[in-house]
């Protein structure tokens, strides 16, 4: 399941929006393989989806907020919602 995430999270950091990449992923695994339910499955891809469109830099939020804050794209994405990410 980490695994999942980690993927979905690398490709929306080099720039491949998570509707590109969670479909590819959710019909390549089988959840009987995994050991784990579809529900539990589908979770996974769904805070996938959301934890990497947090920390994408190439997020349209993430440009938004970065220019009214003037700060990089990649410190607002990496740096603070990365830290959001990690402590909540």
């Amino acid at each position: 399941m980490v695994l999942i995430i980690l993927v979905v999270a690398f490709f929306a950091f080099i720039g491949f929006h998570q509707i590109i990449t969670v479909p590819i992923l959710a019909m390549q695994i089988d959840p009987v393989s995994v050991g784990t339910s579809p529900i539990v499955l589908a979770f996974t891809f769904i805070l996938a989806w959301f934890l990497s469109s947090i920390i994408s830099p190439f997020n349209a939020i993430t440009i938004l907020i970065s220019n009214t804050v003037n700060k990089s794209v990649f410190k607002v994405g990496i740096q603070m919602n990365g830290m959001y990410v990690v402590f909540s």
